[in-house]
């Protein structure tokens, strides 16, 4: 963690390098920090810069994209954002089945509805308790 604003720097001068892999990794670690962190902002904002070059470089269905779907949904639910959470958490299953099959390990591992419902101490589109750190969809998480 404590590379982090290194890394974070390196991210506002990518436009400098051309190398797209080392891009999409750093964006989708960066992103897996802030959300251990519990900055869930700053989680989605990375997740989704990290989602869109993915889908744009290896495509939608690609097993890296729906990782990096999986990932901005989570943060999304910790965020009390449930209902666009659970949209992504549906749409990166059935690509996965997809593409890989029902009976793929990684189709089994992210199949599990516990994806879409809060977590202990969530509410559904209302308040949690001061723990869980979720909030409302809709309102900031500052």
């Amino acid at each position: 963690m404590r590379y982090l604003p290194h890394t974070q720097y390196i991210l506002n001068h990518r436009k400098d390098t051309d190398d797209g892999e080392a891009e999409r990794v750093l964006l989708f670690n960066v992103g897996e920090s802030f959300h251990i962190l519990g900055k869930y902002e700053e989680a989605e904002n990375m997740h989704r810069q990290a989602l869109e070059l993915r889908e744009t470089v290896l495509g939608k269905e690609h097993p890296d994209t729906l990782t990096s779907m999986n990932n901005l949904a989570t943060v999304l639910r910790r965020e009390g954002k449930y209902k666009k959470s659970e949209q992504m958490h549906r749409q990166a299953l059935e690509l996965r089945e997809k593409v890989l099959g029902k009976e793929h390990p990684d189709t089994c591992q992210h199949e599990q509805p516990c994806h879409c419902a809060p977590q202990a101490g969530e509410v559904r589109g209302g308040r949690a308790d001061a723990s869980a750190g979720p909030r409302a969809e809709g309102e900031g998480t500052r």
